[in-house]
């Protein structure tokens, strides 16, 4: 695969990418020099894009040996959607201070295109919406920090769903689970607010899980 761009994050979604999708299987060795030449990178992007790839759980670094692809299998799956549904609940917590009529409004909009994507089966754009929606929310949380931690992951996570897809009755119980979160913070409740994030992200490891399992 060549990158037009050899810049870091690009080589980073590249090669997450050829690792979920199984063009780089696990256990594979890889080191900066073949990276190098199947990406067309100069070695200073390699470097910084395993480091942040081994921060996501995908590759061991071996010092002085490059780096090792990392099973994905149903632990590690489970392990990152229990990552995500905490960092998600603690996020959901803290938006509903920061809230408006006119950021209620705008994720209302990014709902919305969820809602045009599921009625028309495009799963691309579906996952494309649907980050947009959940970032809408999650911004407006004064957590800097557990902001960075969702992000790193949820790079992850859309590459994940990408690989598996969601079945039509997932993408509806999706916007169903939407629904719920617009409708809590609407209300002001934090506590609601937290219990349908988690309750959204809960149901997406299962239905990941139960994926995994048939195709095994």
């Amino acid at each position: 695969m060549s990158i037009s761009s050899p810049t870091y994050e690009r080589l980073k979604d590249a090669l997450r990418d050829d690792i979920i999708t199984g063009k780089l299987a696990a256990g594979a060795r890889l080191t900066m020099a073949e990276i190098a030449t199947r990406y067309k990178v100069s070695h200073m992007p390699v470097r910084e894009a395993l480091q942040a790839l081994m921060g996501e759980g995908l590759v061991e670094i071996i010092p002085n040996r490059g780096a090792r692809v990392l099973s994905l299998d149903a632990d590690f799956i489970a392990n990152i959607f229990d990552i995500r549904r905490a960092i998600e609940g603690l996020l959901a917590k803290s938006v509903v201070a920061h809230l408006t009529a006119e950021r209620l409004d705008r994720i209302d909009q990014k709902n919305q295109i969820v809602s045009a994507a599921v009625q028309k089966k495009d799963f691309p754009k579906f996952s494309r919406a649907d980050r947009a929606f959940h970032w809408e929310i999650f911004k407006y949380s004064n957590n800097k920090e557990a902001l960075k931690i969702h992000k790193k992951y949820y790079s992850l996570l859309i590459a994940l769903r990408l690989k598996f897809k969601y079945s039509p009755e997932r993408l509806k119980s999706s916007l169903q689970e939407h629904a719920s979160i617009i409708l809590a913070l609407k209300d002001r409740d934090p506590a609601e607010v937290e219990k349908q994030v988690k309750r959204h992200s809960r149901s997406a490891k299962e239905y990941m899980l139960q994926v995994l399992e048939n195709q095994n």
